[in-house]
C-alpha cells in the first residue's frame, strides 16, 4: 500500500561525506598491511538541524565500534558517543543528533547493521541511517544509462538516507529480524529509493 506522506529531504553537507570518505581511507591505511583484522564497518553520527520534513546533515564524528570477542560483531560505545557529543555542543549548540552513518559494500540495511540501528533508536527514536558504500558499487544512475552522451559516466552518489518512522506516522514497511541473540530487531523505514529490506 502506498504512503501519502512525501518523502524528507535530506541535504548532506559535503563536510559529512569528507569526513566519512576520511574515516574509511585511514582504516584501509592502517590496515593496508592486516587486511584481515580491518573492522568489518566504519560508522558514526551526523549531527544538524531539522526544519519539519527537511533534513540538514551539517556534521559528523566517528563511533567508537569495537567487535565482540565471541562473535566479531560489532558494538556502538555509547559513553563515548556521550562525551564527544557534550564536546561537540561546546562548538556547535544549535546541531542536534539527526542520525548515524555506516559502511557497507553496498547502500542496503543488513541484518547486523539493521541490529546495530534499533539499539541506536533506542538512544535516538527517530534517528535517521545513512549507509555509506565505499566500494562504489551500484551507483550508476539507472535512469540516464551509464554513460552521458559526451562519453562521461553518470554516477549519484553511494549512500542511501533511510528515515526511521514509527508505525503509527505512516504506512511504512516493517523490517522485522530474528538476531543472533534470539531477540527480536524491528523498525520501521521508508525510503524511495529502496524497497527491498
Amino acid at each position: 500500500m502506498a504512503s501519502s506522506r512525501s518523502f524528507g529531504t535530506a541535504l548532506v553537507h559535503p563536510l559529512v561525506l569528507l569526513g566519512i570518505s576520511d574515516q574509511i581511507t585511514r582504516i584501509t591505511a592502517q590496515y593496508a598491511i592486516e587486511p584481515e583484522s580491518k573492522p568489518k564497518y566504519a560508522g558514526g553520527v551526523i549531527l544538524g538541524r531539522q526544519l519539519e520534513s527537511q533534513f540538514e546533515l551539517m556534521l559528523s564524528f566517528e563511533l567508537n565500534m569495537p567487535e565482540r570477542s565471541s562473535d566479531g560483531a560489532p558494538e556502538i560505545d555509547f559513553a563515548h558517543l556521550a562525551v564527544r557529543l557534550e564536546q561537540t555542543k561546546l562548538i556547535f549548540p544549535n546541531y542536534d543528533v539527526l542520525g548515524w552513518y555506516i559502511s557497507n559494500s553496498n547502500t542496503r540495511i543488513t541484518k547486523e547493521i539493521a541490529a546495530l540501528h534499533q539499539k541506536f533508536l533506542n538512544n535516538y527514536p527517530l534517528a535517521l541511517l545513512l549507509v555509506f558504500d565505499p566500494t562504489l558499487t551500484g551507483t550508476k544512475d539507472a535512469s540516464s544509462g551509464t554513460s552521458g552522451g559526451d562519453g562521461t559516466s553518470n554516477m549519484s552518489l553511494p549512500i542511501s538516507v533511510y528515515e526511521t518512522l514509527p508505525p503509527t506516522r505512516v504506512e511504512s514497511f516493517k523490517a522485522l529480524w530474528d538476531d543472533e541473540s534470539s531477540a527480536k530487531t524491528e523498525f520501521y523505514v521508508e525510503s524511495p529509493n529502496d524497497s527491498s529490506i
